[in-house]
């Protein structure tokens, strides 16, 4: 199941996510970007393609932003926030 978080549901989106932090112990999180402002070679250096990447991420604003709580047993939370660009 997915939330979609919009300015109307925040505030009860966040209620949602501290009331779990006890059973689940673990976020992942997943950031979308509408694209590239530097596309790199796929053989380039590691070191170049790190380097490219934190320019785009530094330089672009997410267009979504994805948490998946997890607890420390390994059972996820079947919801996914989904938080969009309107609120970033």
């Amino acid at each position: 199941m997915i939330i979609e978080v919009w300015k109307n549901n925040l505030h009860n989106a966040f209620y949602t996510l501290e009331a779990c932090k006890k059973e689940f112990t673990y976020i992942s999180l997943d950031l979308e970007f509408s694209g590239f402002l530097r596309d790199t070679d796929r053989d380039a250096p590691e070191h170049v393609r790190y380097a490219d990447l934190k320019y785009n991420v530094d330089n672009l604003k997410p267009v979504q932003i994805g948490l998946t709580l997890t607890s420390a047993r390994g059972s996820r939370w079947t919801t996914l926030q989904s938080f969009s660009r309107r609120l970033l």
